[in-house]
């Protein structure tokens, strides 16, 4: 009886760490919000796309964003709706010149 309990108590373990192991990993596929043209830092506080070859800023952007960088890609004017998704920002780095349309 104690050798079944043993491994009864093994096998609980192992399934217990094989979950969390997968809780986590499906944790990180699907908190990150990163555009697919760039990639994020630090929990997506830093959103690079420099050189992501776009002409529009992208998005959704992760709410946590507070650096995004932008610069090098073919951006000309930046919509009123582009930074809806992002809820903060400390620096913004956008190709010079540029056109910005701010809401009425």
């Amino acid at each position: 009886m104690v050798m079944i309990q043993a491994i009864s108590w093994w096998s609980v373990a192992e399934m217990t760490r094989q979950l969390h192991v997968y809780v986590a990993a499906t944790l990180l596929v699907s908190v990150s919000a990163c555009p697919p043209e760039c990639r994020c830092l630090d929990h997506d506080s830093i959103v690079n796309c420099h050189h992501a070859d776009v002409d529009r800023l992208p998005s959704p952007l992760p709410p946590s964003a507070i650096v995004v960088d932008a610069d090098r890609n073919r951006i000309s004017a930046l919509h009123n709706d582009s930074l809806q998704s992002a809820l903060r920002f400390l620096l913004l780095l956008l190709p010079v010149p540029i056109t910005l349309f701010v809401p009425v």
